[in-house]
């Protein structure tokens, strides 16, 4: 016989554990698996296909998901498109910034990123991008490593040594490409440089034939809180150009930083 308030409690972990399972199917989606399929998503989460099937029925009935007519996989419907474009509206940084990327990416006429910290990952979220320097590797929204990119190095840079200790400890510092540091100690050494000089460079450790320079931009209190790139092919970027666009970057970087109140 049931005891006073164990159903409900069983109840609530019951609904607690669908919620749960409703968000791991969510988060399951990505650039690499846009779509899968429902056979697909119950063998990655481990489920019970009449689970997964009845919790992605609760999805696409709430807007959430959809189902592609050709293939009969599941995907995010732009209801994500929707909810990720009222975060973006609210992010002052977003919105102070923009201007200012633009202007740089015309004068300088590379692509260019503002990217933020989430833990031991960056993320791109503003890129403007001139029309003859496609950068195919980002955009909005993507995930980047931390410790092979020119932005990644600068917001790590930033952080204090127990924080900076104990995220290096918990990084995958796996190569990207022959050029990427890999060894804790190298890295530590290339983040103090970053320190010195004010900005970061990623000479094709990311990616094969993409350089980048990244520079730190700082709120009213005087913490870095995001990165600014601009990205292009080592060519571009060969000697005697790239002492001016280092120039050009770290002035937009204090441009985006004043107008954000920071007045160090």
């Amino acid at each position: 016989m049931t005891g006073p308030g164990q159903g409900d409690h069983k109840d609530s972990a019951y609904a607690t554990r669908s919620v749960q399972r409703a968000i791991d199917i969510i988060t399951s989606f990505s650039g690499e698996k846009p779509e899968q399929g429902l056979s697909e998503l119950a063998a990655h989460l481990g489920l019970h296909k009449s689970t997964a099937h009845r919790l992605i029925n609760v999805l696409a009935g709430s807007g959430l998901l959809e189902r592609n007519p050709h293939n009969g996989k599941y995907r995010l419907s732009l209801k994500f498109f929707e909810l990720g474009s009222l975060v973006m509206d609210q992010m002052d940084i977003r919105r102070e910034a923009l201007p200012h990327l633009q202007d740089l990416s015309a004068r300088i006429g590379e692509t260019v990123h503002l990217v933020i910290r989430d833990y031991n990952e960056a993320i791109y979220i503003e890129k403007v991008e001139r029309p003859n320097t496609m950068v195919r590797y980002s955009r909005i929204g993507k995930r980047i490593p931390l410790h092979c990119t020119a932005v990644g190095k600068v917001l790590l840079a930033a952080l204090p040594e127990w924080e900076l200790a104990d995220l290096l400890s918990k990084c995958d510092l796996s190569p990207r490409t022959s050029m990427t540091i890999t060894c804790p100690v190298a890295l530590m050494e290339e983040l103090a440089r970053v320190r010195t000089q004010g900005y970061a460079v990623d000479d094709q450790e990311l990616e094969e034939g993409l350089m980048c320079l990244a520079a730190p931009i700082r709120n009213h209190q005087g913490q870095v809180v995001a990165a600014i790139s601009i990205s292009g092919s080592p060519a571009r970027f060969a000697e005697g150009h790239i002492e001016a666009k280092v120039a050009e970057l770290i002035a937009a970087a204090n441009n985006i930083s004043i107008s954000l109140g920071y007045r160090g």
